[in-house]
Order: C-alpha cells, then sequence, then structure tokens
C-alpha cells in the first residue's frame, strides 16, 4: 500500500492528523520523482484538498483546488476529463464557501465542456448536469435547476437499470427533494421511488446513496401526512 492509499485510509476512519502528515510526504516525493502533472501526484493533491475540506479548513483546501486545476488545464488541456473534473470540485469548494457568483460560472464552464468533449449522455456530463441543477436549486433558480433534473432523468428512460450510472438515481432522489420543497408531493413520491428501487436493486439497501434516498422517501412521507392534517 502506498502512502497516498494509507492517508485515505486515515483520513476514511477520521485519524487527520496523520492523514494529513502522509499525504504531505507522499505529495512531496511524487511531486520531486514524477513531476506537477504526473496522475500518481494529481491524485494525492486531490485526496489532500479533500481531507482539508473535510476538516474545515476551506481556504487552504480551495488553495489546492485552484493549483489542481492549473495544473490539468495546462498540462492535459481545458476538455480533459481530469480538467473538467477539478473545475466541478474547485465549483463545489467555492459554493461552500459563499462564492456563488465564481462557482455558478464553473459549474457552467464543466457542463459546456463536458457536452463537448464528451457528449450528452455521458456519465460525467449527466454529473455536471446535475452538479448544476443543485446548485441552482440552492440559489433559489428553480426553473432551469428543474429542466436540467429532468435532463438526468431522461437519460436513464428506456433503459436496463444496470447501465444506468449510479449517479443518474442519486440526482433522480435529489429532484424527488426538490419536488417535496415545491409541494408536488405526489410526483416526489413517484420519483423517489423510482430512484429508490433502483439503488435497491442496483446497489444494495446498505450503500450510502440508497439510504440517503430512504431518508428522501421519509422527508416527502412527513411533507404528504402534513399536507393531510392541514387539509
Amino acid at each position: 500500500i502506498t502512502m497516498n492509499e494509507l492517508g485515505v485510509v486515515l483520513r476514511h476512519r477520521e485519524k487527520f492528523e496523520e492523514a494529513e502528515t502522509l499525504l504531505r510526504k507522499a505529495l512531496a516525493l511524487q511531486q520531486k520523482l514524477n513531476g506537477e502533472g504526473h496522475p500518481d501526484t494529481l491524485v494525492t493533491l486531490s485526496n489532500l484538498a479533500s481531507l482539508l475540506k473535510q476538516t474545515g479548513r476551506l481556504d487552504e483546501a480551495e488553495g489546492l483546488r485552484r493549483e489542481q486545476l492549473r495544473i490539468t488545464e495546462e498540462k492535459l488541456g481545458p476538455l480533459n476529463p481530469e480538467t473538467l473534473t477539478s473545475i466541478n470540485n474547485l465549483a463545489g469548494l467555492l459554493a461552500q464557501q459563499g462564492q456563488f457568483e465564481e462557482a455558478e460560472q464553473l459549474y457552467r464552464r464543466a457542463l459546456t465542456g463536458s457536452r463537448q468533449a464528451l457528449g450528452p449522455t455521458h456519465p460525467d456530463t449527466l454529473m455536471s448536469v446535475g452538479n448544476l441543477a443543485m446548485f441552482l436549486e440552492e440559489r433559489g433558480q428553480l426553473v432551469e435547476s428543474e429542466a436540467l433534473y429532468c435532463l438526468v432523468i431522461a437519460a436513464a428512460d428506456d433503459k436496463p437499470e444496470e447501465s444506468v450510472h449510479p449517479d443518474t438515481w442519486y440526482y433522480m432522489a435529489m429532484y424527488a427533494n426538490y419536488l417535496r420543497s415545491a409541494g408536488r408531493i405526489e410526483e416526489a413520491v413517484t420519483v423517489c421511488a423510482r430512484a429508490l428501487g433502483a439503488q435497491e436493486r442496483t446497489l444494495g439497501s446498505d450503500h450510502p446513496e440508497t439510504k440517503l434516498s430512504v431518508r428522501v422517501m421519509g422527508w416527502i412521507q412527513r411533507a404528504a401526512q402534513s399536507s393531510t392534517n392541514d387539509a
């Protein structure tokens, strides 16, 4: 097991100080031996940024995410999947910090690039669609948000469940929660039931995303009960 891999294991076990020490050592060694643009170096850089984000050191994490984007863009080009992933990662971090204008620009840039480089139905493109949908929902831009959610869901239509990327079911559950917030309870139940059933069959009931959908269904059912009581 490499230092980077051990650092990731320790991060998941919430041994953050030990994990950070290992990841920083691995990063320094990889930068020296392989260069900053080597795939292994970029993976370790991303893992360290994730750790810093997890431990609330958002400014430091942002610096690493910006460095990651600079390197991938310079070494791999603006439309490389690694570059597009770097854009999405930075956008999510900026949104968490309240830097909404730049976050939205980056989310849109990632989506445009994914459509151009990978096509409209590639899993990475659909992830970019879903990320922008969730961001716009949080910002109150509900019409465009719903249209984007529907694009993700349409990608699953007329396909066997096992051939649908798991992220699609996650975004479908998030759309169900959108519908709940909009008071469209019957639609929310239908959409969430579809996502949850697919996740239980393809991922299993113990998968974190399946459990998230169970929670969403619980919120929807409580909203339905509240609506019934009010009536």
